[in-house]
């Protein structure tokens, strides 16, 4: 293993909704916000599972490139 990159098999696997919310510092709200944003889950029962690429593919199809970019008419620094 590269030094300072995860390893192929730390990358698989499945999180809960509480696992990514701790993950991303974010609210539970804000994960099923975005399955409504399309955010892929699996129900296994009726327990809700999200694979970690899942979540990257996401995360990069929700990246903002427009640093800079003008909004209400300002320039954001």
């Amino acid at each position: 293993m590269i030094q300072g990159l995860p390893s192929a098999r730390m990358e698989q696997g499945y999180l809960t909704i509480n696992g990514v919310a701790e993950l991303l510092h974010v609210s539970r709200m804000s994960v099923y916000r975005w399955f409504k944003l399309g955010l892929t889950y699996h129900k296994l029962g009726r327990s809700v599972r999200i694979a970690r690429a899942d979540l990257g593919d996401f995360m990069m199809s929700r990246r903002r490139n427009d640093v800079g970019a003008k909004r209400n008419g300002k320039e954001e620094k």
